[in-house]
């Protein structure tokens, strides 16, 4: 089974993430494609890319930062592994930016 973690941050940041390592002498903690938690308008949760327009997947924690982490919930996990497997596929063509004058226009 994989493991999948809730992370308490001491900046106040909840985060979700597969951890692909764990470094005792470095004290450092290896997670892969995590997702932050936010809350929503309706009471529920949200899992929102952490880093969402950086290249990197890949980040490493110190245990200095984390407050607390646990194993979650299969049910989320599922829902986890869905979003993090979703979000890596291509996106069908490229995403066009517009202008500040173009944004404003529209207004």
């Amino acid at each position: 089974m994989i493991s999948v973690r809730h992370f308490k941050l001491l900046n106040g940041e909840e985060i979700v993430a597969y951890v692909s390592e764990k470094d005792k002498l470095k004290g450092t903690i290896t997670i892969e494609r995590p997702y932050l938690i936010k809350n929503n308008l309706i009471g529920g949760y949200a899992f929102i890319p952490w880093f969402p327009f950086a290249s990197q997947k890949i980040f490493k924690l110190g245990r200095d930062q984390i407050m607390y982490h646990a194993e979650i919930d299969n049910d989320m996990k599922q829902e986890y592994v869905r979003l993090a497997t979703s979000y890596m596929k291509p996106r069908s063509k490229p995403l066009e930016m517009k202008s500040e004058e173009e944004v404003l226009l529209e207004l």
